[in-house]
């Protein structure tokens, strides 16, 4: 089927619908044998145009010209009333456009709008046909004020009654109902019926008392049940009124058709204000519950909670009331179900002495000025994290303070990844000290040692020789702590090759087992499948040659174990134990582990620095770690120790593998 015949049948089908739902409205004249006492085919066409959209005006321009021209009027006469009843239509529907109205009915400016360009329209459509009639011969000159007000006021009910019925009922797909919502529709229909009925029937003016059964359909079923009740209950009232039964029967023709008019005008309006503003009502509740949604995942995902705290009684912090936001509780790890939320706990999880939340909220009360410290604080599971903390005081009209309100963001994250950007410069510069030291330290011992081989090619004592061979000696040690200086400042020769890991601790195992005591048992677990690194082979054998003896003399006292172990790994961008952030991918993992002492937080925190040892002057330079350290980033890895007093030590290195496995 082309376009042209699809649309062709749409304005046929309209035009037919129009005919035949005027045929009908025709016989509810109260007042006027040619005019309904509610004109559906008014609130229909300024449905179609609006749903369809000005398009379809053809159909409307033809059921009009039909109906007039098979009821009487000259075909002039006709064609004029079908022009102003399509004219009517379409100035209505460009009149809601520019009002951005929609037909849902789910906004009371919806409803206004309908109601005055149907008030506005019908007047062009009331005035074209009353005219009509009168040039035609059908009406006589004095009959038209009374007749312009019936026409008019007949589309007008069409529109407010009708219209919505519509608009509502085929504006948007509807939804399968329940069992449960049809057994509720039909009650309501049943009630509603009976009682309209039973008021009419009588000889008393009860017929408003059927407003609270009304509100049922507005309250319950929204804007469809709304226009559905009032359109059911305005064809019953016409319905008895044209039977001469009801409040509304009187001896004057107008002022029945006034009496209705009313009773309908004014029960389909307060019915749709009603299913409006209940619409609207749950729309901004919809909109709030989804805006508290997005607030509560920003906070969780920005990892900022709000609080509030009333100021009954400033000097008396812990006797105020106090609110936290969901995040808050997720903060300082409690849960809000089972946590009864108090100043004294607010300011009892504070980890830092020297932070007192009572005297900072006296001070910014005191002062009139907001607050923002950084504390650390302990959850409830013995965890510390570092939280960042607003404040300010909000003050009443006459300018008490009557409450705090304020916020708790944990920065853990960024705080660890400062501490570990200033060690990583820190590093750095003494890397770099350390490797220009050296450099002109090796000079200097050149000479030296040039000296000492002449020295030694010399004729002299016994006592002069040693003497000269200590000092090669000297040199050689000396040589060896500059080597290690110039791996910190990163200027000895690096040679990059594939090795594999199991075969350079293989080949240790002899060496490492005679630095070891007999208290100390070596263990070695390597992964049969593990995958090749490209790094320097001595300066890996340097580095589990000084993890080994840092885990050896760590249980010199007591003895124990000390665990090597090589496996596969894959980091993740956030891995959290890096110095810098993590590259994603593969790695391999060297790991020494041993069941000493352990460390301190303050000892890990400075483990990598050069010179920075826990020993003795005589028991070590403070560059075994520095050196290691340097050698891992040198090699593209990462290296971090987990460590607690009395639980020992172990210190990953993680290299990236290079795609190959042995």
């Amino acid at each position: 089927m082309t376009a042209r015949l699809r649309y062709a049948l749409a304005v046929a089908t309209i035009g037919g619908v129009y005919l035949a739902v005027a045929k009908l409205a025709l016989a509810a004249a109260v007042a006027q044998p040619v005019v309904s006492s509610a004109w559906p085919p008014a609130g229909i066409g300024l449905a179609i145009l609006v749903l369809y959209g000005r398009r379809y005006w053809p159909g409307i321009a033809l059921g009009a010209v039909l109906l007039n021209a098979t009821s009487g009027v000259p075909l002039s006469g006709a064609l004029a009333i079908g022009s102003g009843n399509t004219l009517e239509a379409v100035v209505g529907a460009l009149l809601l456009e520019r009002a951005a109205f929609r037909p849902a009915l789910e906004r009371l400016s919806d409803v206004v709008a309908l109601v005055l360009a149907g008030m506005l329209s019908t007047v062009i459509g009331a005035g074209i046909g009353v005219t009509s009639l009168w040039l035609s011969g059908a009406a006589a000159l004095s009959s038209l004020p009374t007749l312009g007000f019936v026409w008019w006021s007949g589309d007008c009910i069409g529109i407010i009654v009708f219209a919505p019925l519509l608009l509502t009922w085929l504006n948007a797909p509807i939804a399968r109902p329940t069992r449960r919502r049809l057994t509720e529709v039909a009650a309501f229909l049943a009630v509603l019926i009976g009682v309209t009925m039973l008021l009419f029937s009588t000889r008393f003016s009860f017929v408003y008392a059927l407003f609270p059964v009304a509100m049922w359909g507005a309250l319950r079923f929204g804007p469809r049940g709304a226009a559905s009740t009032a359109a059911i209950a305005a064809t019953l009232a016409i319905s008895y009124t044209l039977r001469q039964q009801g409040p509304f029967v009187t001896s004057s023709p107008l002022r029945s058709l006034f009496l209705l008019q009313s009773f309908i005008l004014l029960l389909s309006l307060a019915k749709l204000v009603l299913a409006a503003l209940i619409a609207e009502r749950r729309q901004a509740q919809v909109a709030l519950r989804s805006s508290e949604a997005r607030l509560v995942r920003a906070q969780e995902l920005a990892h900022l909670g709000n609080w509030e705290l009333e100021l009954t009684n400033v000097e008396d912090v812990a006797g105020n009331r106090l609110w936290w936001s969901e995040e808050v509780f997720r903060i300082f790890g409690f849960e809000p179900e089972a946590t009864i939320v108090t100043p004294d706990l607010h300011a009892s999880i504070s980890e830092d002495d020297g932070v007192r939340f009572d005297d900072e909220i006296r001070a910014a009360v005191g002062e009139g000025r907001s607050y923002a410290l950084e504390r650390r604080i302990r959850r409830s599971d013995g965890s510390v994290r570092v939280v960042m903390e607003r404040a300010e005081v909000v003050r009443d009209p006459r300018g008490r303070p009557t409450r705090l309100v304020g916020t708790v963001q944990d920065v853990t994250e960024r705080y660890t990844l400062e501490e570990r950007l200033r060690q990583s410069e820190k590093m750095e510069a003494i890397g770099r000290l350390a490797g220009g030291v050296a450099h002109d330290f090796n000079n200097i011992l050149t000479a030296i040692r040039a000296s000492a081989d002449m020295l030694m090619k010399q004729t002299m004592s016994s006592d002069a020789k040693e003497e000269a061979e200590q000092i090669r000696t000297a040199v050689g040690r000396a040589g060896g702590l500059i080597r290690q200086l110039l791996t910190v400042g990163r200027r000895h020769v690096y040679t990059s090759r594939r090795i594999d890991l199991n075969e350079i601790v293989t080949n240790l195992d002899g060496m490492l087992r005679r630095l070891l005591p007999e208290q100390i048992e070596l263990r070695a677990i390597l992964a049969p499948d593990l995958h090749s690194v490209r790094a320097d082979r001595v300066q890996i054998e340097q580095v589990i040659l000084n993890l080994v003896v840092n885990a050896r003399d760590a249980m010199l006292s007591g003895g124990g174990q000390l665990m090597v172990e090589t496996r596969n790994a894959a980091l993740g961008a956030s891995f959290p134990y890096a110095q810098t952030q993590v590259k994603p991918g593969r790695y391999v993992m060297l790991s020494v582990t041993d069941t000493g002492a352990g460390m301190d937080q303050e000892t890990r925190a400075r483990i990598f620095e050069p010179f920075f040892s826990t020993k003795t002057d005589s028991q070590g330079t403070g560059l075994g770690l520095a050196t290691v350290y340097s050698v891992v980033r040198q090699s593209n890895g990462y290296i971090w120790v987990d460590s607690e007093p009395g639980r020992g030590s172990t210190f990953r290195v993680y290299l990236p593998h290079d795609g190959a496995a042995h």
